[in-house]
C-alpha cells in the first residue's frame, strides 16, 4: 500500500533525538526546546516563538492569551480541520464559520466582512492545503475593524505571500508539527508573536500558570501544553533541513501536475503567493469515494477533503450552509504525498487515476 503520508526521519534527526535521550532531559526541559524556539524565531523573523504540545493547543492557548469575554465570536473557515473549531470552543468562544473561495479554498476579505458582528473579536485564517490566503488584505480588514488576527499555518509551512512567510502577518501564528506535516516533531506545535505581553501570557499558561518566583504556586489556572525535549530535537533537526524537505514536496507536486492536471483541479494560487505542497489535492469531475475505492484496490491510500465545520451537529448556533465549502468537500480528494515518494510511485498513482477516468 502506498500510504497517503508518512514522516521523513533522517539520520541527523535520529542523532539529535538520541542526544536528547542520552542527556536525560526527555520531558519539557532541555536545550532543544530553546534551540527549536530560536530557530523558529530566526526563520520567521519573529520576536517570540513558543513550542507547544500540538497544533490544536497552539490555537487554544493563543486564544486564551487574549482573555476575551466568554461567548465572543471567532470567525473561521468552514472548510478546515475540526481542530480549529474545537480550539475555539475549548477557549469558551463561539466559532462562526464563513465560506471559502471556490478556486483558492480559502476565506476572503469579503466572506469575513459579511459575518462580522459586534461580538466578533478574532479572525483565524487557515492557509488551506499549503495555499496562502489573501492575508495582506485580510490583515488590513482586521486592523480596520479592530479585530485580532491569528494565522493557522499548520498546512502551509514556509508558504509565502508577497515574498514573506505566512505566519508573519497576524497578531499570532500557530503551527502543527504532526507526523503528516511538511516539518514534523511527531506531535507538537508552536505559537509565534511579536507581542511581548502575549508571549509572556502564553509562556505562563503553557506551564500550568506557575508563578515565576514561587515554585508550585499558581495565581490562575493554566495548562500543560508543553513540548518534550525529544520532540523539540526532531523539530530542530527538521527546521535545519527545511529547504531539502520543501524541494522534495515541490518535485512531487510538479510531477503530479504534469500527469493529472486534466483530471484533478488543484486549488488556485493567488498571484502574490508561493504555495507549498502539503498534500496533493484537488477536485474531480466525478465521485471521489468511487475513485478512492478504485485506488485502494490497487494499493493506493487516499484521503477525502475535510467536511465543512458547519455540518457538525455540535456547531450551533448558528449552522451555516456555505455552498463552496460543501462543493469542494463533496468532489475533492487528496493523493499520497510524502518526502520519500519515488517517481515510480508518483507515476503509478497517476496511471491508476487516469485508468479510472478512462474506464468511467
Amino acid at each position: 500500500m502506498i500510504p497517503i503520508s508518512k514522516p521523513s526521519i533522517s539520520e541527523q534527526d535520529k542523532k539529535f533525538m538520541m542526544d536528547a535521550i542520552e542527556s536525560g532531559w526527555i520531558s519539557s526541559i532541555g536545550k532543544y526546546i530553546t534551540l527549536a524556539e530560536d530557530e523558529l524565531s530566526n526563520i520567521f523573523n519573529s520576536r517570540y516563538a513558543l513550542v507547544v504540545s500540538n497544533g490544536t493547543t497552539a490555537l487554544q492557548i493563543a486564544l486564551e492569551a487574549l482573555h476575551l469575554p466568554k461567548g465572543s465570536e471567532v470567525i473561521i473557515p468552514d472548510l478546515t480541520f475540526a481542530a480549529v473549531a474545537n480550539a475555539v470552543i475549548a477557549a469558551g468562544l463561539m466559532p462562526i464559520t464563513v465560506d471559502v473561495d471556490l478556486e483558492t479554498w480559502n476565506i476572503t476579505p469579503e466572506t469575513i466582512d459579511n459575518r462580522i458582528t459586534n461580538k466578533t473579536k478574532v479572525v483565524i485564517v487557515v492557509h488551506s492545503y499549503g495555499n496562502p490566503a489573501n492575508i495582506s488584505e485580510i490583515q488590513k480588514l482586521t486592523k480596520l475593524r479592530g479585530l485580532f488576527l491569528i494565522e493557522d499555518c499548520a498546512e502551509a509551512h514556509f508558504a509565502k505571500y508577497d515574498g514573506n512567510y505566512v505566519g508573519t502577518f497576524g497578531d499570532m501564528a500557530t503551527f502543527s508539527f504532526y507526523g503528516n506535516k511538511i516539518i514534523t516533531s511527531g506531535e507538537g506545535g508552536a505559537v509565534l508573536t511579536n507581542s511581548r505581553s502575549l508571549y509572556e501570557e502564553i509562556a505562563e499558561l503553557r506551564d500550568h500558570a506557575m508563578d515565576k518566583k514561587i515554585r508550585f504556586f499558581h495565581n490562575k489556572p493554566g495548562f500543560n501544553f508543553r513540548m518534550t525535549n525529544v520532540q523539540a530535537a526532531l523539530l530542530y533537526s527538521q527546521l535545519k533541513n527545511k529547504d531539502s524537505l520543501l524541494d522534495k514536496r515541490a518535485f512531487i507536486y510538479e510531477e503530479y501536475n504534469k500527469l493529472l492536471s486534466n483530471f484533478i483541479l488543484s486549488p488556485k494560487s493567488l498571484p502574490a503567493t508561493t504555495s507549498v505542497n502539503w498534500l496533493y489535492s484537488g477536485r474531480i469531475n466525478g465521485d471521489p469515494q468511487e475513485l478512492s475505492g478504485f485506488l485502494n484496490k490497487n494499493g493506493i491510500d487516499t484521503r477525502p477533503i475535510f467536511n465543512p465545520i458547519s455540518s457538525f451537529p455540535y456547531i450551533k448556533p448558528p449552522i451555516n450552509k456555505n455552498k463552496n465549502a460543501m462543493e469542494i468537500s463533496k468532489d475533492g480528494i487528496s493523493l499520497p504525498t510524502f518526502n520519500e515518494m519515488t517517481i515510480e510511485e508518483i507515476k503509478f498513482v497517476s496511471d491508476k487515476v487516469i485508468e479510472y477516468f478512462d474506464v468511467c
